[in-house]
């Protein structure tokens, strides 16, 4: 009996965790299709992000060499 409720609770743990996840993911989503909608408005926030991704993934290189 013990088990069955804990294969109970683990299912309901698993099933509360997948769909945070998706919800997460789904909000992600909206805020990426935001971000995409002001960059296309403006050439010059494009650039900023690029030059900004840039320099983002320059730090973490140098982070791992140390």
């Amino acid at each position: 009996m013990q088990r069955a409720m804990a294969k109970e609770a683990e299912a309901a743990r698993e099933k509360r965790s997948r769909l945070i996840k998706a919800e997460s993911e789904y909000e992600s989503t909206i805020k990426l299709t935001q971000a995409a909608e002001e960059i296309a408005k403006s050439p010059v926030a494009l650039e900023l992000r690029r030059i900004q991704m840039i320099a983002e993934i320059g730090t973490e290189k140098i982070q791992q060499l140390f």
